[in-house]
């Protein structure tokens, strides 16, 4: 098993040569976080013997399948929503709090600033 960092993101990495005799690799991902090849930060993958000579080529291989599947839209879109809600989100609880500034809280129209 390895650790890849990957756009900061800790992914453990194992992977098992030549799984159940069936000339594949077997690799599993797991992150605490969505990643642009699952959203719940669990993956599984069979690949070609061919494609992966060696243990050696895994993290390549891996960073390759990340980078590639992270040209996605609804991926970029992903990170966006999460990189613009970071001071509002409740990583205990998983969920957005929502956002409560006085522009968005509406007064009473004798105490609202602008009224007539």
């Amino acid at each position: 098993m390895i650790t890849l960092i990957w756009q900061e993101r800790s992914i453990e990495v194992s992977y098992q040569a030549n799984w159940l005799n069936s000339g594949h690799w077997h690799i599993e991902l797991r992150s605490a976080e969505p990643l642009p090849v699952t959203a719940t930060g669990y993956r599984s993958q069979f690949v070609v013997a061919d494609i992966i000579e060696s243990a050696a080529d895994i993290e390549a291989y891996v960073s390759a399948w990340l980078d590639q599947a992270a040209k996605d839209p609804a991926w970029k879109r992903l990170v966006e929503e999460r990189r613009q809600f970071t001071l509002f989100y409740d990583r205990q609880t998983k969920r957005r709090v929502p956002l409560c500034h006085p522009a968005h809280v509406p007064y009473p129209r004798r105490h609202h600033p602008h009224a007539a």
